[in-house]
Parts: structure tokens; sequence; C-alpha cells
């Protein structure tokens, strides 16, 4: 998905239960939510960033759930990137 509106992806793994998650795009526009606007970033964090890398995630780890961490946000911060952390919890 992040490739296909123009995001580079790097998924890094901070340790067995940890991963560091950024997203970078070439405009300080976000394809899912637009430009700034901190009203509405926690409902698209929430609702569709945050769900779609954890079931990406998933899939590689069914037995494990994520639980995210939102650092950076485009439409929350204004910058050209999203920033956050998933830690890996048992089922």
């Amino acid at each position: 998905m992040y490739k296909v509106m123009n995001g580079k992806s790097k998924i890094f793994q901070v340790d067995d239960k940890t991963y560091e998650v950024t997203v970078k795009y070439p405009k300080n526009f976000c394809p899912v939510g637009g430009t700034l606007n901190r009203k509405v970033a926690e409902l698209f964090q929430e609702s569709i960033c945050k769900p779609y890398t954890q079931g990406f995630l998933t899939s590689f780890n069914p037995e494990f759930k994520y639980i995210g961490d939102i650092h950076k946000c485009i439409i929350d911060d204004n910058n050209k990137f999203c920033q956050y952390t998933l830690h890996l919890k048992e089922k």
C-alpha cells in the first residue's frame, strides 16, 4: 500500500518484540489523510494507519498481535514522514 501511494517504508526490528516503522513521502501530504489537520490525525492513525501495518506484520507472525505508538504523522506534524513503534504481544 505504501509503495502504491508513492511512500517508501522502512521496518526495522529493534529487538524480539519491537519494530520501528518509518514511511517517507515526497511532499508534506499524506495520501490517506491529506495535509496538516490535527483535528482528524488521530482518527486516521487509529482507523487506517496502525491497523494496516499491524495486519501486514501479523501475516508474518500470526501468533502475536501488534500494539502501536505513533511518534510522527504528516497530518499532525506537517512533515514528510510518519514514524511509529509496534510492540509484539502474544495472543
